[in-house]
């Protein structure tokens, strides 16, 4: 999977932004700034997928436990 897969459009479209700006920088300290600016929400973004990740497999987890307690095992295999 692709960073630019988990961006939401409004991120999207400020990380096109900043590379605009990145082209025209003047010095290495502005280009500094804006690649500090892009790699944020980056984070952000991966963050943010990693911990839905994480909620779905808790929640299979749960789903899982829930149906064995219930003599549900064929549908565990």
């Amino acid at each position: 999977m692709r960073i630019k897969d988990i961006l939401t459009a409004e991120e999207d479209n400020k990380v096109q932004e900043l590379k605009l700006e990145l082209l025209e920088a003047h010095n290495e300290k502005e280009r500094s700034l804006i690649m500090a600016e892009i790699e944020q929400i980056f984070d952000s973004a991966k963050k943010r997928y990693y911990s839905m990740l994480n909620g779905t497999n808790e929640q299979a987890a749960t789903n899982e436990s829930y149906l064995a307690f219930r003599g549900y095992n064929h549908v565990m295999q």
